[in-house]
């Protein structure tokens, strides 16, 4: 679905060249015109091909408004919070995020929409006498909201596993 989004509507892949962040985490895809054109086999994480795990900003308002047709965003958030124009997808098999902290204006939800995901948390030195270090697991439908400005955090997926998330800031 994504991929025939992507390919009809014009200036889509532009975004991403135009300051729209693409992540290729460890993988060997850097754009995602060669995620969408991975061969069927790797695509569906088939023996013996090399797992993959990509994330991008979804920047293009076409787009964007499409996709969101097929969430919402968390009831529990406050009605005046404000939302970026833009949200992330992350999606591949076995790899996840390696730890690190997301220097973003605003607090992180993420929605868990095909899989399961571990999320291991450290805290930042500021807070290591107070705050310890954590993990745990997300299952579709579930939603994590967390400061991934103060919180190192890395993401793994079970092995033969695929994971979709979507991911926003709101503030």
């Amino acid at each position: 679905m994504l991929k025939k989004l992507y390919e009809s509507t014009a200036g889509s892949y532009e975004s991403l060249e135009e300051g729209c962040q693409f992540l290729n985490f460890k993988t060997n895809l850097f754009t995602l015109k060669e995620v969408f054109e991975m061969p069927a086999a790797r695509v569906k994480n088939e023996r013996g091909q090399e797992p993959w795990y990509v994330g991008w900003g979804n920047c293009d308002p076409d787009i964007l408004a499409n996709i969101r047709k097929y969430y919402a965003v968390p009831e529990f958030l406050p009605e005046d919070a404000e939302f970026p124009v833009t949200e992330n997808l992350f999606f591949g098999y076995e790899m996840g995020a390696v730890m690190h902290l997301d220097y973003i204006p605003r607090l992180m939800w993420q929605g868990q929409v095909r899989g399961k995901k571990t999320w291991s948390l450290i805290p930042v030195p500021e807070c290591e006498n107070v705050c310890h270090k954590f993990q745990y697991y997300v299952e579709p439908g579930d939603v994590v909201l967390l400061d991934t400005r103060l919180w190192y955090h890395a993401t793994s997926i079970p092995k033969g596993q695929f994971s979709m998330t979507v991911q926003s800031e709101y503030g």
